[in-house]
């Protein structure tokens, strides 16, 4: 079973050294794309609070440039998996061709979240991964398990904007670190106290300032933000 220290990861395909610089640019400016819209699939037991996707929006506001707004979509569309189940590559391409939206305008920049009952072949070990350049997987079984004496909201934000943060090319992931802050031990997340690019799911860190507030990092760090920054 997971715990608070379970790990967060990337999903490092053969031959990649990360996102590509352009894919980074496109998704942190205006242009070519004015709106950016999460499309996000799940299954009855992995359902989230809807309020996330509110939160979700106003933390990448505050480090990406999209006047026509960020909209985060959530779809009930995939069929639960007994706990422990490992998915393999094949099904999860199943799945997001089965559960893919329409074709949007030009100047519409999507990525796709997966927020999975079971685990992932490979990724057993983390409570979510980057796969490929476009998709975010969440394993929300294993999240429950790490938030157990925690708010499980802000345990799956944390999980999900750190996620987001290696599409942002974090760390030393496509935007290149203007700073030694990379983890010795997995030096694509951040060493930085308070920050969501942390290579462990921390557990609850601080008492809420407010009930019902974090308990956890909720953003990037000042050094991941000086990254994100320089572009």
């Amino acid at each position: 079973m997971k715990h608070s220290g379970a790990w967060l990861a990337v999903a490092l395909l053969a031959g990649c050294r990360g996102v590509d610089p352009a894919a980074v640019e496109a998704l942190l400016r205006p242009e070519p794309y004015s709106r950016l819209v999460i499309e996000v699939d799940y299954s009855p037991r992995a359902a989230p609070d809807f309020a996330m996707g509110d939160v979700l929006a106003a933390r990448l506001g505050e480090v990406i440039d999209k006047p026509g707004g960020i909209e985060v979509v959530f779809s009930q569309s995939i069929e639960d998996v007994p706990r422990g189940t490992l998915r393999s590559g094949r099904e999860l391409e199943a799945l997001l061709a089965a559960t893919a939206d329409g074709p949007r305008d030009a100047r519409t920049l999507v990525l796709r979240t997966l927020l999975l009952s079971g685990s992932t072949a490979g990724y057993e070990d983390s409570l979510g991964t980057l796969w490929g350049d476009e998709v975010v997987l969440l394993f929300a079984d294993d999240i429950a398990a790490a938030c157990a004496e925690s708010s499980c909201f802000w345990a799956l934000h944390y999980v999900w904007l750190h996620e987001l943060g290696h599409r942002l090319g974090l760390v030393d992931y496509g935007t290149p670190a203007l700073s030694a802050h990379g983890d010795r031990d997995d030096p694509v997340h951040c060493v930085e106290a308070g920050c969501v690019m942390g290579a462990r799911y921390p557990g609850a860190q601080r008492v809420p300032a407010v009930p019902g507030g974090p308990d956890v990092p909720d953003r990037f760090g000042p050094a991941c933000l000086a990254d994100l920054a320089g572009w």
